[in-house]
């Protein structure tokens, strides 16, 4: 009879290229797997006694029903946002998980949106604690926000 350690190494590969092709973010794919073993090991009586083509199925079953419900999670927030006009930013971090979006951009893009939407820095204050031009830190801040955009967008189409 295999053990957990043989079915996680038969399996883990398959799994990790299925994660990443629905939600091409590295950290969203290691939340599903993170889940996906999590449960496995609520029923691995019953795992460790099928072949491995079934338990393969199985897992490819549990991460994929995971990613849906992270969907479907997300898509309510995005129903709630767009119920309400007006957000102020503070509600629009606490609304949306942002960490899977943040993942798309560059280390300084990343860097200037945070000290800016989750420090209230200004692009002059963040120049000159970057050592940067406020231009510069603007020019960086506008390709963050469209490849954030870009990101949200390809997810929800």
């Amino acid at each position: 009879m295999e053990s957990i350690e043989d079915m996680v190494s038969n399996h883990e590969s398959a799994l990790r290229s299925f994660a990443m092709n629905l939600t091409n973010s590295e950290a969203l794919t290691e939340d599903l797997m993170q889940d996906t073993w999590l449960k496995s090991l609520s029923y691995s009586f019953l795992l460790l006694t099928m072949p491995k083509t079934k338990q393969r199925s199985w897992l490819f079953s549990v991460l994929k029903n995971r990613f849906y419900d992270i969907c479907r999670r997300n898509k309510r927030e995005r129903i709630k946002l767009e119920e309400k006009e007006f957000y102020s930013p503070q509600e629009i971090r606490e609304i949306i998980n942002w960490e899977p979006y943040l993942s798309f951009l560059k280390d300084k893009e990343r860097e200037i949106i945070t000290l800016r939407f989750w420090k209230g820095l200004n692009s002059k204050e963040i120049g000159n604690q970057l050592d940067m031009s406020d231009n510069t830190v603007r020019w960086h801040m506008s390709n963050g926000l469209k490849t954030l955009r870009n990101s949200y967008e390809k997810k929800w189409r």
